[in-house]
């Protein structure tokens, strides 16, 4: 650690680098007499400190400066032409900060904050720590094959959605180079059925699942991190099984061609395609002016961001969601089939999964309220929906085959309101 006992700055608060100038500095001191206490130099040319209370009176002469013992904790030297600020780690190199700690503060997440900061708030948009939100979606007309093995879409009737989401992320620097990537996610959807179709009765899906992984600076223009998120996708209807748990990730690799020019990719493990769990990732993020920015992460999402003050941040873009659960099957009768088609009842043992993706635009403005505390508020609506639900087919009573009542959604209304919290 560096000597607390050593002042941090120079002349009009700044830490000054060692050379001419503060060899002039020591001259001037050494011409004023011997000093007292503990106050130290450094020349960068051999990582060198001179205790200068120990040179004693002018002429005495004991003391050169090649001659001055080494420290493992050497101060911090500003580079006048970069305005960097560099501390050696050892008698032959050294690391660069963007700013000097003024309390002192050398700890793994200080150290990380100052190397890395800019690259991590540049590439990435800011995400609160802590998220809460709540989402209405308005009713949309479905249309289904309902039948097993018809190819004729119905209009069996709409549906409205009502979500509640709980997203805790937290990254802690454990190194000036590494970082662990933790979370906690809750989320319920509350689907409103109205229809001529039993089976698409009122449900209720849940979603638990965790986040850990890391991030790791290879070099101060490069980051790769990943993370494994499992949880449970269910409706919570029963004894949980292992078809309630999803392994869902993401890797992904970060590099910085310029101060304003980010490049991504990676490959990432979701539900949002019903046949195609794990896809690719490429985006960029481009900063155009302190005012605009460009956010790409294909094919999840694309947003064009203004941000008119500190406090203000309006957004506009195109989204690709999508998700999956686990549900237990309940009661009803399709009358129009031949024979009926009868499905048993719920908490008989039978569960199937239903799979819903949304394609749509969105406009969202966000407010910082301090540092701790923010609002936002979304709307938009979908350009294009799916859903596929897999339901057991009983025929007399007796399960006889698994039907998908598949189908598009129509476009709809959608509102989200939430706040954030930085913890």
């Amino acid at each position: 650690m560096i000597d607390s006992t050593v002042p941090a700055a120079g002349l009009g608060g700044r830490i000054q680098r060692a050379g001419a100038a503060s060899l002039g500095l020591a001259a001037l001191t050494v011409c004023c007499g011997a000093l007292s206490g503990d106050l130290r130099a450094q020349d960068p040319a051999n990582r060198q400190t001179i205790d200068w209370g120990s040179l004693g009176p002018i002429g005495s002469g004991d003391v050169t400066l090649t001659e001055a013992p080494t420290r493992t904790d050497p101060l911090p030297v500003l580079d006048e032409e970069t305005g960097a600020v560099w501390i050696p780690q050892d008698p032959q190199g050294g690391e660069t900060f963007e700013d000097a700690p003024e309390d002192g503060d050398y700890s793994p997440q200080s150290l990380f904050q100052r190397l890395h900061g800019n690259f991590l708030r540049s590439a990435f948009f800011y995400q609160p720590n802590l998220k809460l939100g709540y989402r209405f979606q308005s009713a949309r007309d479905v249309d289904t094959n309902f039948a097993p093995g018809s190819t004729v879409p119905n209009d069996v009737g709409d549906f409205d959605i009502n979500e509640f989401q709980a997203d805790w992320n937290f990254n802690y620097a454990i190194d000036p180079d590494l970082f662990l990537i933790t979370g906690i996610s809750f989320g319920a959807d509350v689907y409103d059925f109205s229809g001529t179709i039993p089976q698409l009765r009122d449900e209720e899906f849940y979603q638990l699942s965790a986040k850990i992984g890391a991030g790791w600076f290879i070099n101060d223009d490069v980051l790769v991190q990943a993370y494994w998120a499992p949880g449970y996708y269910s409706d919570f209807d029963g004894s949980l099984t292992s078809d309630d748990v999803q392994n869902f990730g993401r890797a992904l690799a970060t590099v910085k061609l310029d101060e304003s020019f980010y490049v991504h990719g990676g490959v990432e493990v979701t539900a949002v395609f019903e046949d195609v769990p794990v896809y690719p990732l490429l985006g960029f993020t481009a900063i155009l002016s302190e005012e605009w920015r460009i956010d790409l992460l294909a094919p999840r999402e694309l947003a064009v961001r203004f941000s008119p003050s500190p406090e203000w941040t309006f957004s506009t873009g195109l989204t690709l969601n999508g998700s999956e659960f686990n549900y237990r099957a309940g009661a009803g009768i399709v009358p129009t089939a031949v024979p009926p088609l009868v499905f048993p009842a719920a908490g008989t043992g039978n569960q199937f999964d239903v799979n819903i993706q949304e394609f749509g635009v969105f406009g969202e403005a966000l407010y910082r309220v301090n540092n701790q505390f923010s609002l936002y508020g979304r709307f938009g609506s979908t350009l294009a929906a799916r859903y596929d639900y897999r339901v057991p087919i009983a025929t007399n009573g007796a399960i006889t085959a698994t039907g998908d009542f598949d189908g598009d959604v129509s476009a709809n209304i959608t509102f989200e309101i939430g706040v954030g919290l930085d913890l």
